[in-house]
């Protein structure tokens, strides 16, 4: 409630639909997910409970790290990012996308798929702020 407080509070419209992906333990910790979707844009943010963390603070935080997410102007959140680097180093053509933050993570992930494949990437932007990543991909056919 406390993050979807946070967020009118903020004016973004929101839908928060509660899941539990598994039983919950018996522990005193908390965590909550946000994610934004939209056209051409996908977001997450996160925020974990602590002892003597009140709730209200892990949801109003993961609203606010969001919320800096969103308002990056980017496509991608900064995790969301590495793990669609191997993928369009080996989609056919050239991918683009605007991320909100260039992170070491990003960057090693462009090395690790260079090393495993030819694709050409040019990163426009500096480590810890929004940028661009294109990438020409190998264009990798199913020999099936």
């Amino acid at each position: 409630e406390s993050a979807k407080k946070r967020l009118n509070e903020l004016r973004y419209k929101s839908v928060i639909t509660p899941t539990v992906a598994e039983p919950a333990p018996h522990s005193p910790g908390s965590l909550i997910c946000l994610w934004a979707e939209g056209e051409n844009i996908f977001m997450g943010a996160d925020s974990l409970g602590a002892r003597g963390k009140p709730a209200e603070e892990v949801g109003a935080e993961a609203a606010v790290k969001l919320i800096r997410e969103v308002r990056s102007g980017a496509n991608l959140d900064q995790h969301t990012t590495d793990h669609l680097i191997l993928p369009m180093s080996l989609a056919d053509g050239v991918s683009r996308v605007r991320i909100s933050m260039i992170t070491l993570h990003t960057l090693t992930a462009i090395k690790v798929a260079q090393i495993f494949t030819d694709a050409k990437f040019t990163v426009h932007g500096r480590e810890g702020e929004p940028g661009t990543i294109e990438v020409e991909g190998v264009g990798l056919q199913n020999r099936g």
